[in-house]
């Protein structure tokens, strides 16, 4: 940190006859254990070694299996999904069909022992998502002790990914925040009882109050759930066509005003005291375009963007993971690496390989604070002319 400081300095000194002062905050935090989102649904999986490598350059301390909300329908024995016809006979309250993305796919070998090799390759560990939703607590504690049994050390467990979205299968299953946390409580309990020393954090207020089923889910959570160590959040910024017409510098600006909106409306603001118990695990960030041309996705602004989103999050004194979305998807827009190229890195991917670099080896983290003159705003007009 003295080391950025002094290049800071030297340069702002250099301009005219006015003093800069740079000071370091008192503040001094723990720098969060950086990683990525480990789904590669659509290849090449984790037996490819160039892949491994390449995902090595970028530096992650932890990557997230299987990764995302296709968890929810993972078979961790057989490495992939659910087929239709188990789907039907465990959510029977409602007609299901996997996505045609998902189901046109063929399989991958990504069983957990095949993340395993992975994982001793990059030098890595893993989190692991348990699938609560198309499995049974008692399935997956027979797959998670195979897993064990084949050598794999499981020191993170995330319960409960994308639960609180408004999709009819967490509807029926989890009605309600109270139904997903006691059942929570029952898997948190098993789990601790098969390894005593795991952490286990669980995925909590996910939107914001637009989303009447998932923005209070925190309250309900932090009052039920017993021993979770961490409250998981998943962080997207969204662009769509309006904001196509904003300046450069209001893009790259977009997370600075997005994201303290975000902690306050789904209660992960350091100050909040009623997550002052828990860490937060941020396993899932990025930028989605849903801009017709694709025109922030896969760019320089994105890589921008994901900076200032560090930089937030880097604010927030209770996170203790960063975890960017994504190695590898079903959507171009996901994609971290382009697998046609030599798995040539796209934007998070060369996000990841900066911002990663630059953490290792460092235990702690202090703010820059700089004076008022030399700090740039941007202004911006919502939906109802504000």
């Amino acid at each position: 940190m003295k080391k950025l400081l002094l290049l800071l300095i030297i340069p702002l000194l250099s301009f005219g006859q006015e003093v800069i002062t740079l000071e370091l905050n008192q503040n001094i935090r723990l720098t969060p254990t950086t990683g990525f989102n480990g789904s590669t649904i659509r290849g090449p999986s984790w037996i490819n070694s160039i892949f491994n490598d390449s995902v090595k350059t970028m530096c992650p301390k932890l990557l997230r299996y299987p990764g995302g909300n296709v968890a929810n329908y993972w078979n961790w024995n057989e490495g992939w999904f659910y087929p239709q016809s188990v789907l039907d006979t465990v959510l029977t309250d409602t007609i299901y069909a996997l996505p045609n993305a998902w189901n046109n796919l063929n399989s991958i070998d990504i069983r957990p022992i095949r993340f395993k090799e992975a994982l001793d390759q990059i030098d890595s560990e893993g989190i692991f998502i348990l699938n609560m939703m198309s499995s049974s607590l008692s399935n997956q504690l027979v797959e998670l002790q195979n897993a064990i049994d084949s050598g794999l050390v499981i020191n993170r467990v995330e319960l409960g990914s994308e639960f609180n979205h408004g999709n009819p299968f967490s509807e029926i299953k989890f009605p309600t925040a109270g139904d997903y946390a006691r059942e929570s409580n029952t898997w948190i309990d098993s789990v601790k009882t098969l390894i005593p020393n795991v952490e286990i954090g669980i995925v909590a207020g996910n939107r914001g109050p637009d989303y009447s089923r998932a923005w209070r889910w925190n309250d309900s959570i932090c009052s039920i759930v017993n021993d979770a160590d961490a409250l998981i959040w998943h962080l997207y910024i969204y662009l769509n066509d309006d904001d196509t017409t904003f300046s450069n510098k209001q893009v790259v600006a977009y997370p600075f005003y997005r994201v303290p909106l975000y902690e306050q409306w789904r209660g992960f603001q350091d100050t909040t005291s009623l997550i002052q118990d828990y860490n937060i695990w941020v396993t899932e960030y990025n930028l989605f375009d849903t801009t017709t041309d694709k025109i922030f996705a896969n760019t320089w602004a994105h890589v921008l963007i994901l900076a200032g989103m560090n930089q937030k999050l880097l604010e927030n004194n209770l996170i203790e993971i960063m975890i960017q979305h994504n190695i590898s998807g079903i959507l171009p827009n996901f994609d971290a690496l382009d697998v046609e190229n030599n798995f040539r890195k796209r934007s998070s991917g060369f996000s990841g390989l900066i911002w990663n670099k630059q953490m290792l080896g460092m235990d702690t983290a202090q703010k820059i604070d700089v004076t008022s003159n030399v700090i740039d705003s941007v202004d911006y007009q919502n939906d109802n002319g504000i």
